[in-house]
């Protein structure tokens, strides 16, 4: 019931109707129900089935959350997703208090105000809930927001945390590096923060000693004093991971560059790794081959390259290298790639493992479906043609 422009009168027949049903999941995100709809509904829930809500885009005001919060601790509800409902830090108080008796597991705030103050009341509850999947994206945190939160991680059940777009930044990252091998968090994503190089490096010692297995820190240029690139951390960075537990490693826009990329490189071999973003990098060829090379050494199975600079020469790097990879999944689409280096492909796909690959752009004039029709990879699968990124694996 998503955008479906529900009003007041619409939600009430819903919640007449709901206890009657085997509803489960109760997709309400943007519409127009006021609070006094969105309590009305609430009423219901008690009486039925639901186990996900989905609230997202309703401001919800102090009332109605008490409502919801006297709700939860009746209610079959694990999931509730209350993104951009304009939420404060006093909302975030009465959030928290409502969790140490309720069923919830996966609790979404994306988009809010919570700050530092809300934090802080999450923080003082969430040891006491059931809570395992916590994402607090764009929420003002900042560097004490986000010390509140991973001090109680030692004792909380939390397993997935989202601190993006947070402006956390070097200070906050010495918080998290300090609590991370303590918590039994196996996902983290710091997308959009401010990490620099020092945040990276204290990122780094915390790895070998945590039991992360993704990492998200896509959109933090690491970047040192100089705002220039520097190739030591994410050597320090890779050799960190290469003692973790981490196989699925965000480092999307985070300014690799041609002297990052061969750092990374080097370490591939040897870690765990079996999904890798390095899109939006500035990436060139000289990189982009180094990467290539050490491919057939590595455990990789998928590798976003989207929008770097790999050009033709680093394009045919990669079709060289693909009889030899695990490679499942390969996005090099944005990288000036012309119709030529598709011939490289069409030769080695089908000695290759490739069931998705994303290469093709406006730039290439073809007709994919044609071109394609018949290739297969080596086990005799048809290799699905795509435009777009890959995906991060979803909770």
């Amino acid at each position: 019931l998503t955008n479906y422009e529900i009003d007041d009168e619409q939600a009430q027949i819903i919640s007449e109707v709901l206890p009657k049903t085997r509803v489960k999941w109760l997709d309400l995100q943007n519409n127009q129900i006021s609070n006094e709809g969105i309590k009305s509904l609430l009423d219901s829930l008690p009486k039925s089935r639901v186990t996900q809500l989905n609230l997202s885009g309703h401001p919800i005001d102090s009332a109605a959350l008490k409502s919801l919060a006297d709700v939860l601790n009746k209610s079959h509800v694990t999931w509730i997703d209350l993104s951009s409902c304009q939420l404060d830090s006093k909302s975030g108080s009465i959030i928290a208090e409502s969790l140490p008796n309720s069923r919830v597991v996966h609790l979404i705030l994306q988009h809010n105000s919570l700050g530092p103050i809300g934090a802080k009341a999450l923080s003082k509850c969430l040891p006491q809930s059931d809570v395992q999947q916590l994402d607090l994206q764009d929420n003002n945190l900042g560097d004490e927001g986000a010390r509140e939160i991973v001090e109680c991680l030692a004792e909380s059940p939390v397993t997935e945390l989202d601190l993006s777009d947070n402006s956390i930044g070097a200070e906050g990252l010495k918080f998290i590096a300090r609590e991370l091998p303590r918590s039994r968090l196996t996902q983290l994503s710091l997308f959009a923060n401010v990490v620099g190089v020092e945040g990276a490096r204290q990122l780094s010692l915390a790895l070998p000693e945590s039991q992360l297995l993704l990492l998200n820190i896509g959109g933090c240029e690491l970047l040192d004093e100089n705002n220039s690139n520097s190739a030591t951390v994410f050597e320090e960075l890779m050799m960190a991971l290469s003692k973790s537990s981490v196989s699925y490693l965000d480092l999307s826009g985070v300014w690799v560059a041609d002297d990052g990329a061969k750092a990374l490189a080097r370490s591939l071999p040897i870690s765990q790794l079996i999904w890798l973003n390095l899109s939006k990098n500035h990436i060139g060829i000289e990189g982009g081959r180094s990467i290539a090379n050490a491919l057939p050494q590595s455990v990789l199975l998928s590798l976003d390259l989207t929008r770097n600079n790999l050009e033709d020469h680093g394009g045919k790097s990669f079709a060289a290298a693909l009889p030899k990879s695990q490679l499942k999944q390969l996005a090099l689409w944005g990288n000036g790639i012309s119709a030529d280096t598709l011939k490289s492909f069409l030769a080695t796909l089908p000695k290759s493992q490739l069931t998705q690959l994303a290469i093709i752009d406006e730039r290439i004039k073809i007709d994919v479906e044609k071109t394609f029709m018949s290739v297969r990879n080596v086990k005799g699968e048809r290799i699905e043609y795509k435009s777009v990124l890959l995906a991060m694996p979803s909770n």
